[in-house]
Parts: structure tokens; C-alpha cells; sequence
């Protein structure tokens, strides 16, 4: 199983960085779990992302 979590937090506000830094433990569990996830920015291409985390993992 793959997550894939697009990133719609900010740093240009207190509360952006708390869910962003919110939204990083989150991710942290589900690999400590043993799941595949990806850390995706809408910016970039989806198929790009995923193949960014293929070689990473690989």
C-alpha cells in the first residue's frame, strides 16, 4: 500500500507551520508502520513524485 499526502500547508503563517510540521509527524508514522508514502506538492506532477519516491526507495 502507497500513501500518497499532497502537501497544502504553508510556512507563511504560525498556523501554516503547525500543520506543516503536524502534517510531517503524520507522515512519519505511516512510514514507521512500514507504508509506502509520498510526499507530494501539487506544484509538481503526481507521476513525478511517484517516481521520485520509486528511486528513492529503491
Amino acid at each position: 500500500m502507497t500513501v500518497v499526502s499532497p502537501d497544502m500547508t504553508g510556512t507563511d503563517t504560525p498556523g501554516g507551520t503547525v500543520s506543516g510540521l503536524a502534517r510531517a509527524e503524520r507522515l512519519n508514522e505511516v512510514r514507521r508502520s512500514g507504508l509506502r508514502a509520498i510526499d507530494w506538492s501539487p506544484d509538481e506532477p503526481l507521476a513525478a513524485a511517484v517516481s521520485k519516491s520509486t528511486r528513492r526507495s529503491a
